[in-house]
């Protein structure tokens, strides 16, 4: 992290730097019993994935996880302005293959009591792996359970990504319209998989829109399926929602000005008073 205070002329800025930035591969082949879980979280976006069975396992997986913050902000005190940028991303992204069949195993532990009496392993495969974007309310969801053949493929992509680049004056109700400020949110998960055994699929969440008139809709989503014997099965889920103007805000307060005259683009106030200017200068 980089915390850095600039003077600059007779401008003087501050600027946040932050990444966190978690990588995980891993490769596995071999036959046994085997257990893993896997959890992350970044603020906002989620994943967890557990898996588990007896048998023989080739499996490989990919893991990333990613936090950006970043700040800036310049003061121009001669012009009573502040320009603030910034950047926020929170990501979440995943591939994993996996050829699994299962087998009752037993093992000989030791040279004493389990050497002679070995333990026996017939755990039955199971995989689940869930993901959740808190930012936009919705989460996927599949599992596999009850297996004897498991043949997928599954990617995963979970983002939230954030950008503002806005000029305000001293007047705190006033923001310079060439301001840029918006909000990109992805929730995804897909999969082609070979399975004997059982299968469950759900997704929900909670998708809000803006109509003309201003006034907020929101859509209900859920999805819940569930399969019991050999299948074949491709999905592709996807949640997005992309927020182009969140720099848009109202002022409460009425202007003082009136007879077609109206504020500059970048008003000076002292105390209460405001300089009002004909159409043509503002």
């Amino acid at each position: 992290m980089a915390l850095a205070a600039i003077i600059i002329g007779s401008g003087v800025g501050l600027s946040t730097d932050e990444e966190m930035t978690f990588n995980y591969e891993q490769s596995t082949k071999g036959t046994g019993f085997f257990n893993s879980y896997r959890e992350v979280a970044v603020d906002s976006v989620k994943t967890k994935t557990i898996t588990h069975g007896s048998g023989m396992t080739d499996s490989s997986d990919i893991l990333k996880a990613q936090r950006i913050s970043e700040y800036n902000v310049d003061y121009e005190p001669d012009n009573l302005l502040t320009n603030t940028t910034s950047r926020e991303i929170r990501h979440i992204s995943g591939n994993e293959e996996d050829k699994i069949t299962y087998t009752p195993i037993t093992v000989d532990i030791g040279t004493g009591y389990y050497k002679d009496n070995p333990i026996e392993y017939a755990s039955q495969l199971a995989k689940r792996t869930c993901i959740k974007n808190y930012q936009i309310s919705n989460a996927v969801n599949h599992e596999i359970k009850y297996a004897e053949n498991v043949n997928t493929n599954q990617q995963i992509w979970i983002e939230n990504n954030e950008s503002y680049a806005f000029t305000y004056g001293s007047n705190p109700y006033y923001l310079d319209p060439e301001s840029v400020c918006c909000r990109d949110s992805i929730t995804n998960m897909k999969f082609v998989e070979d399975v004997t055994g059982m299968i469950h699929i759900g997704a929900t969440g909670v998708a809000t829109s803006v109509n003309h008139e201003g006034n907020e809709i929101y859509q209900n989503i859920y999805i819940d399926e569930d399969y019991f014997g050999e299948y074949t099965l491709s999905r592709n889920i996807t949640f997005e929602k992309k927020e182009p103007d969140l720099c848009a805000r109202q002022s409460s307060w009425l202007c003082c000005c009136f007879g077609g005259y109206d504020v500059k683009r970048y008003p000076i106030v002292f105390g209460d008073d405001m300089t009002c200017f004909a159409p043509d200068t503002v």
